[in-house]
């Protein structure tokens, strides 16, 4: 029994993920927020007239349905959760390197190496 609990849970899990990826954080919010207020899923599934939205929102109910023991607010803290994070996903993040040192090559780098040395102990 815990494996078939397990395996849902994955494919509930797998389809906010690819919720957040089809409809952005949003429109997963907007997901959580219909989910969360314990909304018919006829109305779920026709809130936003988008296939994509539809086909995530199918998805992410039809996993719902199997899991008994998981409350709609449950799954609408878990879906916020996804979004939250996909906000803050890597892709998103840019990281620049900064060198420190002399501009000119007239000067080894050593020497700055040794400067910064002093100012550290």
């Amino acid at each position: 029994m815990l494996t078939d609990v397990s395996q849902i849970m994955s494919r509930f899990e797998a389809a906010a993920i690819d919720a957040v990826e089809r409809i952005g954080p949003v429109g997963l919010r907007r997901l959580a927020e219909l989910i969360g207020r314990d909304m018919p899923r006829s109305w779920i599934l026709r809130s936003v007239p988008t296939t994509d939205y539809q086909e995530a929102a199918e998805s992410i109910t039809d996993a719902l349905r199997e899991l008994d023991d998981f409350s709609a607010e449950a799954a609408a803290a878990y879906l916020r959760g996804v979004a939250a994070g996909y906000e803050c996903h890597p892709d998103s993040v840019t990281a620049e390197s900064v060198r420190s040192g002399p501009s000119t090559h007239a000067v080894p780098q050593e020497a700055d190496s040794g400067a910064a040395s002093g100012l550290v102990f």
